[in-house]
């Protein structure tokens, strides 16, 4: 089987990108890198399916990881057992670490220029049908410094449940770490108002979002 790979660097995070055309049904393989504190750790794999029946398109949130003992096959293995559907549409299916389906997503683009142009894209239609394990998701991602990643999914998160209390503290919390720190204080005002507003317990508050506000 002839697989071809491609490096795509970005500023804190790489990609590794595996195509094999060597069959009726074409795969591309992407697999998201990050340079954290502990080394080299991987974020998320994707596999998009091409054929005659239409397109599958995976994506699945990685946990624990240790690089340093994984090979290719090793890689191969991961998300084997999520369920593949082909679709007439370029629709893709997003899981987290623990492989529950958390979101849709939807691409008003053929298959075959899809298939072509993936892995670059323009945006996707992001829809979040299980917010729990998209929040608990981002504050994995948070947890292991994959920071941007993390305040991806909490935009839409916060963008589709306004009112998803501990989502704008989370976002808050990456937005500091990202140095972004307007962004980190409005939200952090945004989720005292909310704690407020929900008459939640405002001594759960952590002290940290009083003194980042000052």
């Amino acid at each position: 089987m002839s697989i071809s790979t491609e490096l795509i660097q970005n500023d804190n995070w790489f990609s590794l990108l595996y195509e094999s055309n060597a069959s009726a049904i074409k795969i591309k393989e992407k697999y998201d890198f990050i340079y954290s504190s502990i080394g080299i750790v991987l974020v998320s794999k994707e596999v998009v399916k091409f054929g005659k029946d239409g397109l599958v398109l995976n994506k699945l949130f990685v946990e624990n990881c240790d690089m340093s003992q994984k090979t290719y096959d090793d890689l191969l293995t991961l998300g084997n057992t999520l369920k593949e559907e082909f679709n007439k549409k370029p629709i893709g299916y997003v899981y987290d670490s623990k492989n529950i389906l958390f979101a849709k997503m939807t691409y008003k683009i053929s298959l075959e220029d899809f298939y072509v142009d993936y892995p670059k894209l323009g945006n996707a239609y992001f829809k979040i049908n299980n917010v729990e394990s998209a929040n608990n998701q981002a504050f994995s991602l948070e947890k292991i410094e994959a920071n941007n990643f993390s305040k991806s999914l909490l935009k839409e998160i916060v963008l589709q449940y306004p009112d998803r209390t501990v989502a704008f503290l989370n976002l808050a919390d990456v937005d500091w770490k990202l140095n972004t720190k307007e962004d980190a204080k409005k939200n952090y005002k945004t989720y005292i108002s909310l704690m407020k507003s929900q008459n939640k317990d405002l001594s759960k508050i952590p002290q940290r979002v009083y003194d980042r506000i000052k």
